[in-house]
């Protein structure tokens, strides 16, 4: 088996000017980008806003933010702010994005970008001539570059079928969900595989059969769902409960690929893949130091300099979306063919 070493080397600098960004939340997720984003040197770090003022403070602290605002409008007033990263609970998603497209900045939300496709049209109907994406950093990784190329081009033939099956062995939570969505393996985990298969497939689902595991409170903590592209198919398998585990599968008229670390690298730095095209002998590259979430902040700043479209647009945050609907509504009916 022939093996391949990518080296990632940081972002490569370009004509493409810093923003200002204004960090709404400051959580797990949001030290990871911006400690990656910092020191990649793609963003100029101007305010952070927590729901709780002593986790704003202490998040500038340590990530060099010049300002720390008690509130979300105060933030936005800030005239150095050209666009926003947020990384709120779910559910308050779409409201801060709204708010922060009419006070003209450009946005970056977490995924999932809302909790139905009803709350992403909200967003599409505020979005103006704004800069809008949902942030499936993955998408910016160079093994997904590479493998988004290689279905382009057609080494894998046509897309036969999508496999995503991962497992997290979270923790029981210790208190049940305050908001919406909160701790939904669906929303989580699942998005990505449903963004992949949707991305692979160059298309939207026709129909879905989905089942979902929930806790008493009734939180999604397995789900297990059969997407129907033509006639192609995807399995999105995800649970919250079993031992860490990751089989990404991408199969072809002409191929597979097999994607060892589809959402970060192993605990050496290395995302890892197999392939193989044809007749030609299975192959694996080892992807090396991809800053991913700073890769994501540069290319956004590339499309609000250059006024391109993102990876994850709006447009697309909807159809994911509506998968996600179909898959909510399908296990809601015992798995019941549903079609988006």
């Amino acid at each position: 088996m022939d093996s391949t070493l990518v080296g990632q080397g940081g972002v490569v600098d370009d004509d493409v000017s810093v923003l200002g960004w204004g960090f709404i939340g400051a959580g797990s997720i949001s030290d990871d980008v911006a400690a990656q984003a910092i020191s990649e040197k793609v963003v100029d770090p101007v305010a952070v806003y927590a729901r709780r003022h002593e986790q704003a403070a202490a998040f500038a602290d340590r990530h060099g933010f010049r300002a720390v605002y008690s509130t979300i409008d105060e933030l936005l007033a800030d005239a150095s702010v050209e666009a926003v990263y947020i990384a709120l609970p779910h559910s308050l998603h779409v409201d801060a994005t709204i708010r922060a497209l009419r006070a003209g900045k450009h946005v970056l939300c977490e995924k999932p970008f809302a909790l139905n496709a009803a709350e992403v049209r909200q967003g599409i109907a505020a979005s103006n001539d704004r800069v809008v994406a949902e942030a499936f950093m993955i998408r910016h990784h160079p093994q997904w570059q590479w493998i988004e190329q290689r279905i382009e081009d057609g080494s894998l033939g046509a897309i036969r079928h999508v496999l995503w099956s991962m497992s997290l062995d979270f923790p029981e939570p210790v208190q049940p969900p305050t908001l919406p969505g909160q701790g939904s393996i669906l929303l989580d985990v699942a998005s990505y595989g449903v963004n992949i298969a949707r991305m692979a497939f160059g298309s939207e689902p026709s129909s879905v059969s989905a089942n979902t595991v929930d806790l008493p409170s009734g939180v999604d903590v397995r789900v297990s769902a059969q997407l129907q592209f033509g006639d192609g198919t995807a399995q999105i398998m995800v649970d919250a409960r079993a031992p860490r585990i990751s089989t990404v599968r991408i199969m072809g008229s002409n191929g597979y690929i097999d994607v060892l670390n589809p959402v970060h690298a192993g605990a050496d730095g290395i995302a890892r893949l197999s392939y193989r095209f044809g007749d030609s002998e299975a192959s694996d590259i080892d992807f090396v130091r991809a800053p991913q979430y700073a890769l994501q902040l540069k290319d956004f700043a590339r499309c609000v300099a250059l006024g391109e479209r993102p990876a994850v647009d709006l447009t697309d945050a909807l159809g994911n979306a509506e998968c996600l609907d179909a898959i909510r509504l399908s296990a809601s009916r015992n798995g019941q063919l549903v079609t988006v």
